[in-house]
């Protein structure tokens, strides 16, 4: 049996099983609000690899354009020198979201590919990728190290068909488009236990996930909506052989490109929990593992004597490998509590300071420890349970030698864990007291680690904080950040500080100390006009005296989960200005659906002498509801010019939609280096304002549904609705969606004022499908103007 401690902890972890997003709050002279396009991202799919393999990926990125660098942190993984847009943009629109969902911002990353390779040998759990343009660098996003099988859903639109899967196995799938649902199948064995896992919040997934397992007969076995947080989890065991489906969906059935998910499926070992939740650093000390195909007796864990806070640690039993599960470390003796410490004349004496480890084994259960304390003497009373995955809601009483309650808590702030100091008020015996607040709980799961110590152990020192790990700051600009600064065991003095690997052309003003007594910091970043455009790995280190002792430590990001380890670097950024802009005076005008929009805008070009590129902008003030645009060249020589939209024949009749233009240009410096840049606004004034009216095309069939026979050729008529303006020629096609294969139909064309006309649909002699969503029958008619007036609708292929 080999144990692994898997990831370094710090004492500094959050208590939040959450990833939260590290944006470090900045100023950025010269770009104002609304106007630089700095770049970001928004998920990686597959969300992560098992060790040993390369996976291609999909980086959900704003603003990164044809190619941009990134890396990933952490040994162990290697990935491509650059992420490339994907020619083919994978998108599914799903139902139309109407007002007033469809009011609400919306945004709409691109799809940037490359490749991540994992070494046989690197540790599980998180590493953070960013990547970079000229306009600044992304804050970093987790990308997950596993040990079982990976596979990663091949993404199709319309009625979930469901996959089989073998197990074990990772699935790394995506909740895209809205209403999706997703559905995996295995073959079980009756009587034998399955743990399906959902990973997507605590990896910064906006899924909140459902699971629901089916059984052969059809009927549900098993389901669960928040376990982790809003990720589901369950076990359960098989009551029959048979197929078994595991269905995962939004528990509101929302969906888009960021909703990924990582949803782990085994009847292999998997640890839901340990105990002891926690032992000493630097020791050998014998662990309950409750979870599924573990062995029976407790098994022997080694920490490290270097080990802090809370790790992660996995270990290899008999039937394979664990996950990954928490256990806290501590500096103290660890206590195991007695069976018989249920009542105040049994309580289990106990030396301080200590750390008690116990469980709420059974309903009304109370767990009782005494002590010695001097009068006036402050004890810290720390009770870890909900932060270490225990079912335990507790509460903790110290009571006198006459059972008179004198202390206690029952909760902190963030978490539900009590946290309090207790101050002894005579010397003697006290009871500290532990029990389950909720009445009829109680149980194996219902653990908790209690550390008793003296209100201050910790020598004088400092632990600093970074805001973040990205900060940008322009050319010719500055950028604030602030640091924050953790002191212990009393000390209070004056801290100075070191800024190290700033990039060239960027200096630190202010901010070179933490006056005593305080606990931040602002600190400026100023770029030169001329500072090299680059991205670099900064340090920030502060060094203080407690007496002759000289105290260094470096400012970190703490571990947001045990998946993660300390990070002590924060990427810094020159970006480029952007010298152009756009305005437009405000207008709300009529547009109908299926037809192209014009909104005039002038462009500001300040001397400005290159190609500019008029799109749509990756971040939108307002569900878009199925309108695009094509990317165009603006003439060099005018300072004014016509953005052009193209509204869906679906568009909601009545809405008012704001669209969000993009203007894309190429700065090249002295030197003849070229850096991409655009602009773009949410100033009403410059959004591109329509209020949807009726179409001016519609298309109607005489059938809703049509047969499918292998070989056959089935005719489809149809008519073509003609509105003012929409008398000129055009074309009727089938409209296939991507997924759907063996079938066809050669456009027809419509001649001017043609209204009817019919579409032979061919089936081939096999292969055809799966026919599990409508396909469509499109007019585009062309106007006056040489625009395409659009209409279509839906029609159903049954399969006989």
């Amino acid at each position: 049996m080999t144990d692994h401690c898997s990831f370094g902890g710090h004492p500094l972890m959050p208590t939040s099983p959450r990833i939260a997003v590290l944006v470090a709050a900045v100023v950025l002279a010269l770009l104002s609000p609304a106007s630089a396009s700095s770049p970001g991202t928004s998920y990686i799919f597959p969300a992560g690899a098992q060790r040993g393999t390369t996976v291609k990926v999909i980086v959900g990125g704003f603003y990164l354009y044809e190619t941009c660098p990134w890396e990933m942190s952490g040994p162990g993984t290697t990935v491509s020198k650059n992420l490339k847009l994907a020619e083919r943009q994978i998108w599914f629109e799903g139902p139309r979201i109407p007002m007033p969902d469809s009011q609400r911002s919306e945004s709409y990353p691109k799809d940037q590919l490359g490749t991540v390779s994992v070494a046989k040998n690197a540790r599980l759990g998180h590493r953070y990728y960013q990547a970079w343009t000229s306009e600044g660098v992304t804050a970093g996003k987790p990308f997950v190290i596993g040990h079982l099988p990976e596979i990663v859903e091949q993404e199709i639109d319309g009625r979930p068909i469901p996959t089989p899967v073998t197990l074990p196995v990772t699935i790394n799938g995506r909740i895209f488009p809205r209403e999706d649902v997703d559905i995996w199948t295995f073959n079980g064995k009756k009587g034998r236990s399955y743990v399906c896992e959902v990973n997507a919040a605590r990896i910064g997934s906006p899924l909140d996930s459902r699971l629901e397992i089916i059984g052969p007969d059809g009927l549900r076995v098993a389901e669960n909506t928040d376990h982790f947080g809003n990720d589901s989890y369950l076990r359960f065991t098989a009551p029959a052989d048979g197929t078994y489906r595991v269905r995962i969906h939004d528990l509101k059935f929302l969906g888009f490109q960021s909703y990924v998910y990582r949803l782990t499926i085994t009847d292999g070992p998997w640890v839901e929990q340990a105990y002891p939740l926690g032992i000493q650093r630097g020791t050998r000390t014998k662990v309950q593992l409750l979870g599924q195909r573990l062995p029976v007796e407790p098994v022997t864990v080694n920490v490290p004597a270097d080990a802090v806070g809370t790790i992660g640690h996995s270990l290899s039993v008999p039937a394979g490998e664990t996950n990954v599960f928490a256990l806290a470390v501590s500096d103290h003796p660890n206590v195991l509590e007695s069976n018989s410490n249920n009542t105040p004349a049994t309580a289990q004496a106990v030396t301080l300071p200590a750390v008690l480890n116990g469980r709420i084994e059974s309903v009304g259960d109370t767990d009782h420890f005494v002590f010695q304390a001097k009068k006036d003497q402050s004890l810290l009373m720390d009770l870890q349970a909900a932060r270490l995955g225990s079912l335990l809601d507790a509460r903790v009483s110290v009571l006198d030698a006459a059972g008179k309650r004198v202390g206690g808590g029952d909760e902190s702030k963030g978490s539900s864990d009590p946290k309090f100091t207790f101050k002894a008020p005579a010397d003697g015996k006290f009871t500290v007291v532990v029990s389950e607040q909720e009445p009829g709980r109680g149980g194996e799961r219902f653990a908790y680690r209690l550390e008793i110590s003296p209100s201050v152990t910790a020598g004088p020192g400092f632990q600093l904080k970074l805001p973040g790990d990205a900060i940008s700051v322009a050319r010719n600009g500055e950028a604030k950040f602030k640091i924050h600064v953790e002191r212990t065991g009393g000390f209070n003095d004056e801290i100075a500080l070191a800024v190290e690997n700033l990039p060239a052309g960027v200096t630190v003003t202010g901010g070179d100390k933490i006056p005593k007594a305080k606990n931040v910091v602002e600190m400026k970043l100023k770029a030169t006009k001329d500072a090299v455009v680059t991205v670099k790995s900064v340090r920030i280190t502060g060094k203080a005296k407690a007496g002759d002792v000289e105290i260094t430590s470096q400012a970190i990001l703490a571990p947001a989960t045990v998946h993660d380890t300390v990070r002590n670097t924060m990427k810094v950024a020159v970006a480029v200005p952007v010298p152009f802009k756009f305005t437009g005076v405000f207008e709300s005008k009529f547009g109908a659906q299926g037809t192209t929009f014009y909104r005039r805008y002038t462009i500001i070009r300040n001397d400005y002498k290159g190609q500019l590129t008029a799109t749509i902008a990756d971040i939108q003030i307002r569900h878009l509801q199925g309108i695009t645009c094509k990317s165009r060249p603006v003439p060099k020589d005018s300072d004014q010019f016509d953005f052009q939209i193209q509204l869906p024949p679906w568009l909601e009749a009545g809405r008012t939609s704001r669209t969000q233009m993009l203007l894309v240009g190429i700065v090249t410096d002295p030197d003849g280096t070229s850096h991409k840049v655009s602009y773009t606004s949410n100033k009403e004034s410059d959004q591109t304002v329509v209020l949807a009216t009726s179409g001016l095309v519609g298309v109607d069939t005489s059938k809703t549904s049509i047969i499918s026979s292998p070989g056959d050729a089935v005719e489809l008529p149809f008519t073509v609705l003609r509105g003012t303006g929409a008398g000129g020629p055009g074309t009727a096609e089938l409209v296939l969606p991507a997924h759907i294969q063996g079938v066809s139909a050669t456009p027809v064309k419509l001649a001017p004022g043609q209204t009817s006309g019919k579409l032979i649909i061919r089936f081939a002699k096999s292969g055809a499908g799966p026919f599990n969503q409508p396909l469509k029958v499109r007019a585009r008619i062309t106007d006056a103007r040489g625009d395409q007036l659009i209409g279509e609708t839906a029609f159903e292929i049954v399969t006989e």
